[in-house]
């Protein structure tokens, strides 16, 4: 009740004040930084939407090649194929399993029983079966490469802040220090590339070259 009667009439005016607490939400994450397992999931996604995004890229033109098809062939009888955006949301909501025995019977009641059935086997097919699985692996690889960054660093920052058996002075410590620095994100950086490099090699491995 108290948060309905600050909620603004106009729908303009609704979108700014929802996004800015959506906003402020999300920036309360940063606060987590300094404990890794809290702040994973910024870690994974820093790591997983560059790969996750291409990815996607080069799945549209399949899942918007369906969509095409199931509007014009669909489209005329189905509701649920009735328009691009339609047909969009019904192929995403069969793809993550919500409405696939439902759109299966709403495709034969109206006739469409061989190529409907060709067409959602298919689909499920190729969109659970593959790239789903695809998509899981690559959040999951960034997910383990993020932690093997994180505990790599969390071990050279406690080498590097071992005591020293001499009291060095404050112009030495500031250089010193931003070595450290330099020393890590090079380092950093290796280990990342070392992590997905091998993790390629092992996914893309094959029997035929051991021969």
């Amino acid at each position: 009740m108290v948060v309905k009667d600050h909620i603004p009439l106009q729908y303009p005016h609704r979108l700014l004040y929802g996004s800015g607490i959506l906003s402020l939400w999300i920036t309360i994450v940063g606060y987590l930084e300094h404990n890794s397992y809290l702040y994973s999931i910024v870690l994974t996604l820093r790591w997983a939407i560059p790969r996750v995004t291409k990815f996607l890229i080069g799945v549209f033109p399949l899942f918007f090649g369906y969509t095409l098809f199931g509007t014009i062939y669909f489209g005329s009888q189905v509701e649920e194929f009735g328009t691009i955006t339609s047909s969009m949301v019904t192929l995403f909501a069969v793809m993550n399993g919500d409405v696939v025995l439902d759109t299966f019977e709403t495709l034969s009641s109206h006739s469409f029983n061989i190529i409907g059935n060709i067409y959602l086997f298919s689909f499920i097919a190729l969109s659970i079966y593959v790239v789903l699985n695809i998509f899981i692996a690559l959040v999951e690889e960034a997910f383990f490469a993020s932690r093997a960054s994180r505990r790599s660093l969390d071990v050279l920052l406690s080498d590097a802040t071992k005591p020293s058996s001499t009291s060095p002075s404050k112009d030495s410590l500031s250089t010193e220090l931003v070595q450290i620095i330099k020393t890590l994100i090079e380092k950093c950086n290796m280990q990342r590339e070392k992590v997905f490099e091998s993790n390629y090699v092992n996914r893309n491995h094959s029997p035929l070259d051991e021969i």
